[in-house]
């Protein structure tokens, strides 16, 4: 949705002049979702802009992806109600 070599470029010129550091983080695809996980072609690409830039950026591993718990899924998940409470 936000993976296109346009947005990197337009992303570099929004954050000119700030410290920062960009963590990029593809898409966990889940049920219901519509969307798709980029490449991790693209994934390198997008990174090679902001770094070409002198920005620092890190691609971060996802986790979790294999039962549902990745970074978006579990509130994709159960948008239609209330998520169960955790037991600890």
């Amino acid at each position: 949705m936000n993976d296109s070599i346009s947005d990197a470029r337009r992303l570099v010129r929004l954050l000119k002049g700030l410290a920062c550091k960009v963590n990029l983080i593809p898409l966990n695809p889940h049920e219901g979702s519509g969307l798709k996980r980029p490449s991790d072609a693209v994934v390198s690409a997008f990174q090679k802009i902001l770094t070409d830039s002198s920005m620092t950026a890190l691609i971060r591993k996802s986790k979790g992806q294999d039962i549902l718990a990745a970074c978006g899924q579990l509130r994709g998940r159960f948008s239609g109600g209330q998520p169960p409470i955790p037991l600890f």
